[in-house]
């Protein structure tokens, strides 16, 4: 069976893989790209409200290394909450 990321892109469960169909036009990948990021956006969210707030949010491993489209995308419109990019760290 196929699930998850795999089974919503069609592509694959690795994001990079995800993101160059998503580049591509690969409709599926883009679903399941937006996804992803609104379930981040999600958890961030309930994360900030259960601390009170964040002094700062920080992404590691191969989203915080490599995949600043990511990182853009689910901080986009998180503003309110006082998370603006840093694109020169």
């Amino acid at each position: 069976k196929k699930s998850g990321m795999l089974g919503l892109s069609g592509v694959s469960n690795d994001l990079r893989d995800i993101l160059e169909a998503a580049g591509s036009g690969n409709e599926r990948a883009k679903i399941a790209l937006d996804v992803y990021y609104n379930k981040v956006k999600g958890y961030i969210g309930n994360y900030i409200a259960k601390l009170n707030g964040v002094d700062c949010l920080v992404f590691t491993a191969g989203v915080g290394e490599n995949a600043i489209d990511i990182r853009e995308n689910v901080c986009s419109n998180l503003d309110y909450l006082g998370i603006k990019m840093d694109v020169e760290k």
